[in-house]
């Protein structure tokens, strides 16, 4: 699950690797989630209001340490800096077949 990964590298501080093998795309727009969070470090849509919270009160005091005002947005900033920080993420995809060039091309 995308989130509890999120969760763990960007949350509970860990250092976390998330693996994905070309197999386990169910549907394409998994390869876009992927392609966000690559980019950007975050899927866009994919915490809702209670999970945003739950997770400002558990970075609050290392948001704190760091200098963060301990608004909304500070509190997302610094848990979107740790998940770059702590999560790697590891893409396994056969070279066999058209899928690895159509996913390539549409999402550099």
């Amino acid at each position: 699950d995308l989130k509890k990964v999120l969760r763990l590298a960007g949350e509970s501080n860990k250092a976390t690797v998330f693996l994905l093998v070309d197999s386990q795309i169910q549907w394409e727009g998994m390869v876009e989630d992927i392609s966000n969070l690559l980019n950007t470090s975050e899927v866009p849509n994919l915490f809702d209001g209670t999970d945003l919270a739950q997770i400002g009160e558990g970075i609050a005091a290392r948001a704190k340490q760091a200098g963060m005002d301990g608004s909304k947005n500070d509190l997302y900033n610094f848990f979107l800096q740790e998940v770059k920080r702590n999560l790697h993420c590891v893409l396994c995809f056969s070279p066999v077949g058209d899928a690895i060039r159509t996913r390539l091309r549409q999402f550099p």
